[in-house]
């Protein structure tokens, strides 16, 4: 080691020391954000002293390698490292700046200043420019621009070309401060998209999603270069900004900033997304405690959630600002609404600013205004902030108003974007302050992988999804919905229903019950009729009861919609349930309202239908439903040139079961199949998509083979290993000693499988040669536990239903989901000699909720020591 390199070394291990000691102070004052509201500067303490840390090194390796000796070379930091706020493991930006072409020294100075950034660390980004060069690339990329505009010098001269690239920045030079915001505007919502256009994130990314330091970031730059201000107090000076909103804004930066910075001294690399892995663990570090009725993560994910919503409200706000700022000159068409209201180019404003003073009501009025109009897309900033503070004024003397009550209830009938003025009305305050139910609910997640959104952004969502049902292209998707909606007596009990179905998470207790006293208090305030609060208020305390039975419940037997019909009472109550309940599962997680749980949705509306216009009995249903199905079968099967007297033989083993479980289409397939199958000592194995028509798409797998033992074992365990994921199973043997077992299957990463032959070949071979070795158990890969599950703790539940009047015994399982849990199961019956015949398989995020419908010896588990053993090995085998 040279002597010059032995003082670099010198001074990147001091610096690192240095770096060391910072972060492990701060993870030493534990509790470092008051829950109570109160700021903490120490985050800003911790940033400055970082950056500071920083300077230092470089200072002396640039004085190290002579550069301190040129006067026209600048050190100039950039980026976060410019703003002084560079966090643990976030990249360090710098720009080595010159006026004119090198010279081979001055080259070689910096080539060995550039090296001995590397051992400073991987983080360091640097750029070495002309002025002009600088310039050039600031006019061609506003990335370039937006990264100059967080110029700080660390050490050089400031010569005139530093004043020239300042003048240059700073008199709009590079670009027009329209072009600049209209770019940056551009970005900000491309950004968002990218987010799904929303805070309430299950695993947010505290930097770049809605809410996030990055949008106060786009705020400052978008200030600075447009308008010359270089800091939030700046905007309040220039009346941009209030002092008030200030305050949150800076409250709600300290607090994003502070999960940022434990955020990546757990992760030890540069990481914004608050994953389920660390959310606890942040919790912790920032003070959280436990509370009745919700966990530490949830507190501190709910108050993340509010703060990242008020960033979003209130950059939106400033953006609307400063965009009508630079605009002003331009001429904008102005019209009259009303003596409260005018429309300034597409979007409303207030008259004057006692608009709201004057008429409390015209809070909502606005609301029903935008709804009205097609050519309404927005409100103008000055009364976006009149409305705000209106909000405080909103009290029970407002909400019990009937003008009031009147408005809201056609604001939900508004034939406009009502989901968005619905969300507006949550983003400036005012839902929250009119239904504080609601406002209860903003921002409540729940630790889990289920509920992907927070209960209130839920709820909206479903509001969105029974909107969209009137569009055209909900007609090929959702053509049964499609058909109902346009049908439905009053679309409005249907929102206020999706508004209300979850309204009373996070209070402790069933929020069914509660929320459906809630939904009968706000349809009685808003003067609905006792007939449509009955109806709302049955919608909320039922809107389970149709996922619930769909899923986990056989709908093939006439007993289940007997019973299912019961609860429902008549079809407009159906029509009602079964719209909340597919906008509910659409909403809850985009790949949860799949192809086969719609189909089994359509299935149960279907059957209760005609159990409402038939009231058939028990023996008609089935022999009935078993003929009509058979008489369908043969006709698809005649159009495809096969007679009756080619299956009549085979269909005489099947009974009625077979007939009442299966689409005639399907039916038909299975038989075209099993005719041409011309090796009948080996397993037949087909794949494709349902042949039913007029329903969902979705993959089957079906398996006719002579009945043995660890046959479903062996079923899944090929399933699994070629990364499917099982929806339902279905298993019947016929009278002659076959199975007729059929598997729907998604794919485990995607949720949906390419429809090509070489993909059913390869599912139809793996399957073949894996039940052609017959009764053996398989070797089962290693059950692997998902990186969202691991950190959830999912007591497994294990229990056996032996009813004497049924001709299966029950298995139910809760436990934590993970790849192979099926087989890891299947496995632990093939032990017990134990034979499936129906299998319904539930996920609900990380949790997996299976029922097995199974016999020993073709009948019941009589043997309670056999029971108990049963018990306890799949109590162990899943509880490890």
């Amino acid at each position: 080691m040279n002597h010059l390199d032995k003082h670099a070394f010198d001074i990147i291990t001091k610096y690192k020391a240095e770096i060391e000691t910072l972060d492990a102070g701060f993870v030493a004052s534990r509790h470092l954000v008051a829950t109570k509201g109160k700021t903490s500067h120490q985050l800003r303490q911790k940033l400055l002293a970082r950056s500071k840390i920083i300077d230092r090194c470089l200072i002396s390796l640039w004085r190290l390698c002579k550069l301190d000796r040129e006067n026209e070379i600048v050190l100039f930091a950039t980026g976060g490292y410019g703003r002084r706020e560079v966090f643990p493991s976030s990249d360090i930006d710098i720009l080595i700046l010159h006026q004119n072409d090198l010279t081979e020294a001055q080259q070689e100075k910096v080539e060995q200043f550039v090296q001995h950034l590397w051992d400073v660390g991987p983080s360091i980004g640097q750029s070495v420019r002309s002025l002009a060069n600088c310039l050039q690339l600031a006019k061609e990329d506003h990335t370039v621009l937006t990264n100059l505009l967080n110029l700080r010098k660390v050490i050089g001269q400031a010569t005139s070309f530093f004043i020239a690239l300042r003048s240059n920045l700073q008199t709009n030079s590079v670009t027009s401060s329209e072009h600049f915001f209209h770019l940056k505007q551009k970005e900000y919502l491309e950004r968002h998209r990218k987010h799904a256009d929303t805070e309430y994130n299950l695993e947010p990314n505290i930097k770049e999603a809605p809410g996030g330091l990055r949008d106060i970031h786009t705020l400052l730059w978008i200030s600075k270069y447009t308008l010359g201000l270089g800091s939030l107090t700046d905007l309040v000076r220039k009346r941009i900004l209030g002092r008030e909103e200030l305050e949150q804004l800076q409250r709600a930066y300290d607090f994003i900033a502070n999960i940022r910075y434990c955020l990546l001294l757990i992760v030890k690399r540069d990481e914004n997304r608050l994953l389920f892995n660390y959310q606890k663990s942040v919790a912790d570090m920032l003070g959280f405690k436990d509370s009745e009725g919700n966990r530490a993560v949830e507190h501190f994910m709910k108050t993340y959630y509010r703060h990242a919503s008020t960033v979003a409200a209130l950059v939106d706000l400033l953006l609307e600002n400063v965009e009508e700022e630079i605009s002003s000159s331009n001429e904008v068409h102005e019209v009259s609404i009303n003596g409260r209201f005018k429309q300034i180019g597409h979007k409303i404003a207030v008259t004057h600013p006692e608009v709201f003073k004057e008429t409390p009501s015209a809070v909502l009025e606005l609301f029903y205004l935008l709804g009205q109009s097609p050519s309404l897309l927005g409100v103008r900033a000055n009364t976006i902030r009149l409305l705000r503070d209106a909000r405080y004024n909103i009290d029970d003397e407002f909400r019990q108003a009937p003008e009031n009550t009147d408005l809201f209830l056609k604001i939900l009938g508004s034939p406009y974007r009502l989901f968005t003025q619905l969300k507006r009305m949550k983003r400036y305050g005012i839902l929250g302050r009119y239904l504080p139910e609601f406002g209860f609910i903003i921002g409540q997640m729940q630790f889990d992988l289920f509920h992907i959104y927070t209960v209130d952004a839920h709820a909206l969502l479903v509001v969105q999804n029974m909107r969209l049902l009137r569009h055209n292209e909900a007609r090929e998707k959702f053509p049964l919905a499609s058909k109902i909606i346009h049908n439905l007596p009053s679309r409005t009990l249907l929102y206020i229903a999706g508004l209300y179905h979850d309204i009373a998470k996070g209070r402790g207790g069933d929020h069914s019950v509660l929320g459906a006293v809630d939904a009968a208090a706000f349809c009685r305030r808003h003067n609905l009729s006792e007939a449509d609060t009955q109806l709302i208020s049955w919608l909320v305390l039922h809107h389970l009861v149709m996922s619930v039975t769909a899923q986990k419940m056989d709908i093939s037997d006439y007993r289940v919609i007997e019973d299912f019909a019961n609860k429902v009472g008549d079809q407009e109550r159906l029509d009602y349930l079964y719209l909340l309940t597919i906008c509910d599962i659409a909403a809850t997680s985009p790949k949860l309202l799949n192809p086969w749980r719609l189909s089994l949705m359509n299935q149960l509306y279907m059957e209760t239908s005609q159990f409402f216009k038939r009231q058939l009995d028990k023996s008609e249903h089935w022999a009935g439903r078993a003929s009509r199905t058979r008489t369908k079968a043969i006709q698809v099967l005649r159009e495809k040139g096969i007679l009756e007297q080619a299956f009549e033989h085979l269909w005489s083993g099947f009974g009625d079961e077979y007939f009442t479980k299966y689409s005639a289409e399907d039916i038909a397939w299975h038989t075209q199949a099993i005719l041409q199958h011309d090796t009948p000592d080996e397993p037949l194995v087909i794949a494709g998509l349902t042949q039913e028509s007029g329903t969902q798409v979705y993959t089957q797998i079906f398996i006719y083979t002579k009945d043995c033992a660890f046959l479903f074992v062996n079923s899944v365990a090929v399933l699994s290993e070629l990364g499917l994921n099982i929806l339902d199973a279905r298993v019947l043997t016929s009278n002659n000693g076959y199975t007729l077992n059929t598997y729907i299957v998604d794919d485990d990463q995607t949720g949906v499988i390419a429809s090509t032959p070489q993909i059913y070949r390869k599912i139809c071979h793996a399957m073949v040669e894996q039940l052609k070795q017959g009764a053996v158990i398989p070797i089962l890969a290693p059950v692997l536990t998902p990186r969202t599950h691991k950190h959830f703790d999912i007591k497994t539940r294990v229990r056996i239903h032996n009813q004497l009047d049924e001709p299966y015994a029950i298995i139910s399982i809760i436990t934590l989901d993970r790849s192979g849990l099926l087989a890891l199961i299947g496995k632990v019956f093939a032990k017990f000699s134990l034979s499936v015949h129906s299998a319904k398989i539930l996920t609900f995020g990380e949790k997996a909720e299976d029922f097995f419908y199974v016999s020993y010896q073709g009948g019941h588990l009589k043997d309670q020591d056999m029971c108990e053993q049963l018990y306890q090995q799949l109590h162990d085998v899943l509880k490890n």
